[in-house]
């Protein structure tokens, strides 16, 4: 019986888990890259426009355009569940660019920031 509670207990922790990265961590990557497009004076686009977006490559430029915009990115992942990591920053060029990295608690669509861990800018 105390086995059969463990495993339960073990099975419902890792759905949580599961959910909390396939869902949650979508879920708050792209509000923070939503934040990040509006916050630089972008327009923020759809949440699919946004996956167009940042793949994007060298092919689409224009020939002799270097660097046409700011590239925008925040990638996101659950180390636990209910708890989301955020890597987030813009590049303004080939050089250029600053981001840093927030914890974020995700409850079933609900999303609280409670950590910046980092800040870099180059």
């Amino acid at each position: 019986m105390k086995l059969r509670a463990i495993v339960v207990g073990l099975a419902g922790y890792a759905a949580i888990w599961l959910i909390t990265e396939l869902v949650g961590s979508r879920q708050v990557g792209d509000e923070v890259m939503q934040r990040l497009i509006t916050a630089n004076g972008g327009r923020a686009p759809s949440t699919a426009s946004i996956k167009e977006w940042m793949a994007l490559d060298a092919s689409d430029m224009a020939e002799g355009e270097l660097y046409p915009y700011p590239r925008y990115f925040a990638g996101a992942h659950s180390p636990a569940p209910f708890v989301v990591i955020v890597e987030e920053g813009t590049t303004n060029g080939l050089l250029a660019g600053h981001g840093g990295t927030s914890v974020f608690v995700w409850v079933f669509g609900f999303t609280w920031r409670v950590s910046h861990k980092a800040t870099w800018i180059s």
